[in-house]
């Protein structure tokens, strides 16, 4: 029975090597970036008939010879005797492309083709736009290759996939977004690869090739633009990463990787099970799972009176309010005519979970359109009632028209709104981050433009409208919250302080020192000091109306916030770190403290500091007279048993110094770990004697007694005090000697 069990091992073993060796094709170059010809040759482990394509259709042409390559060629393969294809990518661009390249190869039948092209519009399609009943309108998925060529030439993954067109109205243009999917029916479940450099994920199950959607051939970056400058919001948004997509060889423009809005998105960044979440989108329409309470918030929020704080909190358990917030902000200053259509939110199916919105294609902001430039109110148009059905139905306003009868809501708003124009939405810091952009793709864009038949020159001054709608932006919604909260005039505020001694935050917000930004003059501002350790704020403001740090400004001001270093501690010298013990310490990292006074001293809530390494001493120590405690880094078998100690230091390196401070933060002692001291050993222990103090090297831990040197020291300072004393006394007596002898003579001469 056993021999028969290893025959079917042995079988099935040489079958899996046979059908790897058939799915094995070498291909004598690699895919990427070439910039001359070359001769590709294809071989094969065995004797099977290699198939292969240039077009990206299924291989059927026999190869009997090298391939000759001259242009941008998808090569696909199979042997003769399997399905399973492979791909490479040989692109002659004649140029450095320096953005990513993305090589899609798909059967051109499964694009082009009529009746199943995903790509056309096909027969069933209608005669004027939007096209209704269009091939590229229906979710059609066609099995693809993809490969993914880095800016160094790098493959970073090649794998099948399932491809479908994605966006609406977008799909209608001759560059058309894809959604990617991996599958495990086409071969891997995931893609492998960190798609987007921000992220720390590695494996994605979709993302999408969008051609920037109602933004495209225009800056062709519009919504990537909008989305990155708001990720730091309270916010859901999508990563992205520019790259240049080849489209069976053919090239195909700038595209922008950016991540799928799914379950699988939320699964990664909220670690949420991916089928415990219901998205939706639109005025309730499903995406995924369902609606869960949503219709019957939408009810409650319009039968109540927001004016009530308890109606407030009661919302609060419903809806993240703060992220709403940040989503209308986020709209408001983007200017964003289509934000009334283009919502999506999510909520995981748990007890007590909120819903939350997530910005998703903002293409229409900036001004994309006219009539819809920086002047525009968009501030009202999304607070008030309209009854209009597009572009700001009254469904999509009512959130936050019913949130703002609430003063303590409205103040929030306009205090978020107020910091976002003085940071996040400052002409400074937006133009910054549309440059940034804009001359990461400025070197593609002559191709890009050339390939979809639209004048370059033209995307130079699209660019520059950007900047300039950055530049007027705020002033504009600076005046519209002043008409429509009644908040009066504005003054600059100008903010300085040492940041390595601390930190200040202004109405609620940490600011950077140099800060400067315009606030109304109606509202009372907090001014929040906040003193790094072992410092503190000893210079008040000096502003007439402040009270209790509350700043009402009545002109433009300098604010200049002063920390000093606080005083030492009275147990200075009598509490001193005695020894100390480095982190490639065979005992671990350690370090002794001793008690030289002749009183108990409670060490409790002490703080050690190794730079921003912080331990803190244990409640309840009392630290006994001419006793020590000691704090380790890890529990070992050697100081297991060590009576007054604790563990959990930080490791401790040579070169560095550390700080010992009272519960008040008043400095106590420190030691510097000299690396000329610890030359050949990993500890020092502090001598401390009548002639000296000093810290000297050790190999031998005195852990809670005294030091190993301390004896020595001390027997060597009375040999040498001993010696010093007999000299002085010798010397005395021979002075004295000398002085009577000399006295004698002198009195005897005299008798004479």
């Amino acid at each position: 029975m056993k021999i028969y069990h290893l025959l079917c091992l042995l079988i099935a073993t040489n079958y899996s090597l046979s059908q790897s060796n058939n799915d094995t094709i070498i291909f004598s170059h690699n895919s990427g970036v070439y910039l001359e010809h070359f001769t590709l040759t294809l071989s094969n482990l065995n004797s099977d008939k290699i198939y292969f394509s240039d077009n990206g259709d299924y291989p059927q042409k026999e190869y009997k010879e090298p391939l000759l390559l001259k242009k941008s060629t998808t090569i696909r393969v199979k042997n003769s005797k399997t399905n399973k294809g492979y791909t490479r990518n040989y692109l002659f661009p004649g140029r450095k492309i320096k953005l990513p390249i993305i090589c899609l190869t798909v059967k051109p039948s499964d694009l082009y083709d009529s009746l199943k092209g995903i790509y056309v519009k096909g027969p069933n399609a209608s005669s004027e736009p939007p096209y209704k009943g269009a091939n590229f309108h229906k979710n059609w998925e066609r099995a693809s290759y993809i490969e993914f060529i880095d800016t160094n030439n790098r493959v970073g993954f090649n794998q099948k996939v399932g491809i479908k067109i994605f966006g609406q109205f977008s799909s209608m243009l001759p560059q058309k977004s894809f959604s990617i999917y991996a599958r495990k029916k086409y071969g891997k479940g995931k893609i492998k690869f960190p798609l987007f450099p921000d992220l720390p994920f590695k494996k994605y199950k979709s993302f999408i090739l969008r051609n920037s959607g109602s933004d495209y051939c225009n800056t062709h970056f519009r919504d990537v633009m909008m989305t990155s400058l708001v990720k730091n919001f309270n916010l859901e948004t999508q990563s992205y990463r520019s790259c240049v997509v080849y489209l069976n060889g053919n090239y195909w423009g700038i595209y922008h990787m950016r991540e799928k809005v799914n379950e699988h998105f939320l699964k990664q960044h909220f670690k949420v099970d991916k089928d415990s979440v219901a998205i939706l989108k639109h005025k309730y329409d499903v995406q995924h799972y369902g609606r869960l309470n949503y219709t019957k918030i939408l009810k409650f929020i319009k039968k109540t009176n927001f004016k009530e704080d308890s109606n407030i909190i009661k919302l609060s358990k419903l809806i993240d309010i703060d992220n709403y917030l940040d989503y209308n902000i986020s709209q408001v200053y983007f200017s964003n005519i289509d934000a009334g259509g283009n919502i999506r939110y999510w909520r995981e199916r748990k007890e007590g979970a909120k819903w939350r919105w997530i910005l998703y294609d903002t293409d229409f902001g900036f001004g994309l359109r006219k009539g819809n430039g920086a002047d525009e109110n968009t501030l009202l148009r999304f607070i008030e009632y309209s009854p209009e059905a597009w572009p700001f139905p009254s469904w999509s306003t009512l959130i936050i028209r019913k949130l703002l009868e609430n003063d303590s809501i409205k103040e929030k708003y306009v205090q978020k709104f107020t910091y976002y124009l003085n940071t996040t939405f400052s002409k400074e810091h937006v133009t910054n981050h549309i440059k940034e952009i804009s001359n990461n793709l400025k070197s593609e864009i002559p191709y890009h433009f050339k390939k979809w038949k639209r004048k370059p020159s033209n995307w130079e001054s699209k660019v520059n409208y950007l900047i300039e709608f950055a530049k007027v932006r705020p002033q504009h919604l600076f005046s519209f919250l002043n008409m429509k909260f009644e908040l009066d005039t504005f003054h600059t505020i100008k903010i300085k302080y040492n940041p390595d001694f601390g930190n200040v935050s202004f109405d609620s917000y940490r600011v950077d020192s140099g800060f400067s930004g315009s606030y109304f003059s109606s509202i009372n501002y907090e001014l929040l000091v906040e003193p790094n350790f072992g410092y503190e704020y000893y210079q008040e403001p000096t502003l007439e109306n402040r009270l209790n740090n509350k700043i009402k400004l009545n002109q433009d001001t300098i604010i200049t916030v002063t920390f000093k270093r606080k005083g030492r501690s009275n147990f200075r010298n009598k509490i001193i770190i005695n020894e100390v013990g480095c982190s490639d310490s065979l005992s671990t990292s350690y370090l002794e403290i001793y008690n030289v006074s002749d009183s108990d001293i409670n060490i409790s809530n002490w703080v050690l500091k190794n730079g921003k390494l912080t331990t803190t001493i244990n409640e309840n120590i009392i630290l006994r007279s001419k006793t020590y405690f000691s704090i380790f880094n890890d529990t070992t078998d050697e100081n297991r048993q060590v009576l007054n100690s604790q563990h959990g230091l930080f490791k401790i390196k040579r070169n560095s110094i550390v700080e010992l401070y009272s519960q008040k933060e008043e400095f106590v002692d420190s030691v510097y770990l000299d690396k000329s001291i610890l030359k050949n050993t990993n500890k020092m222990e502090f001598v401390n004697t009548i002639i000296e103090k000093k810290w000297v090297s050790t190999n031998i831990s005195s852990i809670n007694k005294q030091n190993t040197k301390q004896e020595e020291s001390k027997r060597n300072n009375y040999i040498i005090l001993i010696t010093f004393f007999s000299t002085i006394v010798i010397i005395v007596f021979t002075a004295l000697f000398i002085f009577f002898r000399n006295r004698i003579k002198r009195l005897n001469n005299s008798n004479e």
